[in-house]
């Protein structure tokens, strides 16, 4: 729902990173917030903006997140 395959294939901040410990896998958890919260139907802007912080779905907006959800439960739907 952040993006689309290509734009996470050439996103500046998947193309510098370098694994170099596990620790770099860790997942801020206000983001792990915001998937709960959109997983529950139950988000707003304030916890989005909380999320996206020094993060690579910052490049996001509220908007086109919204949008996103809405097809994506659209297209979960259609293939039930």
């Amino acid at each position: 729902i952040f993006g689309c395959d290509i734009c996470l294939n050439s996103c500046p901040w998947n193309l510098k990173t370098k694994i170099k410990s596990s620790k770099i896998l860790e997942i801020n958890p206000k983001t792990i917030e915001l998937l709960e919260s959109i997983n529950n139907n139950h988000f707003d802007k304030t916890l989005f903006n909380q999320a996206k912080k020094n993060s690579p779905i910052e490049r996001i907006k509220f908007d086109k997140l919204l949008s996103n959800i809405e097809k994506a439960k659209i297209n979960i739907s259609n293939s039930n």
